[in-house]
C-alpha cells in the first residue's frame, strides 16, 4: 500500500521536477519539457477557440495517475500494464479522432498525455515493483 501512494505521489514530482535544473536529468529531462510545451500550445489553441470539449484530455491524466497507483498497490501485475498502455494509447487516439475542427489543439494535448504516461513508466520501472 506504500508503494501505490508513493507512486501516485511521485509522478508529478517527477514529472515537474525534472524542470527545475535544465538538463539536470539529461535527455530525459526532455520528456516534460516537450509534453509541458505542446500542453501550453494546446491550450493557448484551445482557448482562442473557445472549445470546452478539449477538458476531456483530463481524463486520461486522471486514469494515468489512478493506474500508476493501481500499479504499485498490486505490485506490478500484468493487468495493469495492459490497462496502462490501453488507456494511454487509445482514448486520447479516440479523442483526437472526436474533436472534429479542433484536432490541431487535440493532437498537441496527446503529446503531453503521452509524455507524462511515459513519466509515469519511468517512476514505475524505477521503484522496484517490477517495472513497466
Amino acid at each position: 500500500m506504500e508503494n501505490a501512494s508513493f507512486l501516485f505521489q511521485m509522478v508529478p514530482a517527477v514529472y515537474f521536477a525534472s524542470l527545475v535544473p535544465p538538463f539536470g536529468n539529461g535527455l530525459v529531462a526532455l520528456i516534460p519539457l516537450v509534453g509541458l510545451s505542446t500542453l501550453m500550445w494546446g491550450g493557448v489553441i484551445g482557448y482562442r477557440l473557445r472549445d470546452r470539449r478539449l477538458w476531456w484530455f483530463a481524463l486520461p491524466i486522471a486514469a494515468i495517475q489512478l493506474l500508476v497507483g493501481l500499479f504499485g498497490w498490486t505490485n506490478g501485475d500484468e493487468w495493469v500494464v495492459w490497462s496502462f498502455l490501453t488507456v494511454t494509447l487509445l482514448l486520447p487516439a479516440f479523442l483526437v479522432y472526436r474533436l472534429r475542427g479542433v484536432r490541431a489543439a487535440a493532437a498537441l494535448l496527446w503529446v503531453f498525455v503521452l509524455s507524462y504516461a511515459l513519466v509515469a513508466a519511468i517512476v514505475a520501472a524505477v521503484s522496484g515493483s517490477g517495472g513497466i
